[in-house]
């Protein structure tokens, strides 16, 4: 499948070519899914290229950003992609949670999918062993935590201060893949793919550090970012290990 690539007067700058596997055409809630993200690499584009020609301000979000200013690029899509699942999480009322919060015995995904995202926020060993509880995790699920995951910087020293980004990716990352959306939680889907972007956010921050007082250099991935097709994938404009799953 190829995309065109449009500048903002709607001039084809490039083209996005996405292998699909053996799948001759994607279901209508991928291909929504698709061009959701050209979208977010539209505006990355559009944004580097008023920077460059000088028509606009450098767009300066992320504390990482503020930091390395010179390599803001190696975050661009991730933090663009940051802002999208904030507004999506942002919209989330206590009706849209009432779902995952009504399990008694969630499916083993969804319960994974919650204790990456608290152990985000909650890094003492003693209570994440707390949320290996059902019962304890849950009511973690309220409006106090749609505010943190809205507000969160994951770039900013403090907030990614006893943050085990490694091990919480590798429990996300041994979700099988389409397993999330098999059980057709939208906020669950929200919140795998927000935890996926903010580890994938802490490891660039973690290796620019590195490079200092050096000159910054783009970290390097591990893995690709991929987004669930089926049988096929498709890689991210940045090399990271960011998962995104599927959204209706």
């Amino acid at each position: 499948m190829a995309f065109p690539l449009r500048d903002g007067e709607g001039r084809a700058v490039a083209v996005v070519d996405i292998s699909i596997g053996e799948l001759k055409a994607l279901p209508p809630h991928e291909n929504k899914e698709i061009q959701r993200m050209l979208k977010l690499l539209a505006k990355a584009h559009r944004e580097v290229a008023r920077e460059i020609t000088g028509g606009a301000e450098k767009n300066i979000v992320l504390e990482v950003e503020k930091e390395y200013e010179d390599a803001r690029i190696d975050v661009l899509f991730d933090r663009l992609m940051l802002l999208d699942l904030r507004e999506n999480v942002g919209r989330l009322d206590a009706r849209a949670f009432a779902e995952i919060k009504s399990y008694k015995d969630p499916p083993k995904v969804i319960h994974d999918i919650l204790k990456a995202v608290l152990g985000i926020f909650y890094g003492d060993s003693q209570q994440q062993d707390r949320f290996n509880e059902w019962s304890m995790c849950k009511q973690m699920v309220n409006p106090d935590l749609v505010r943190l995951i809205t507000s969160y910087d994951p770039t900013a020293r403090l907030n990614s201060l006893g943050v085990d980004a490694k091990s919480l990716a590798g429990k996300l990352q041994n979700v099988p893949q389409g397993a999330v959306a098999k059980h057709g939680s939208l906020p669950a889907q929200y919140l795998f793919n927000w935890a996926f972007v903010c580890l994938s956010l802490i490891e660039h921050t973690e290796k620019m550090c590195e490079t200092r007082p050096g000159k910054v250099v783009s970290p390097q991935a591990k893995s690709e970012v991929v987004t669930d097709m089926g049988k096929g994938r498709y890689a991210s404009p940045q090399n990271t290990w960011t998962r995104s799953e599927m959204t209706d």
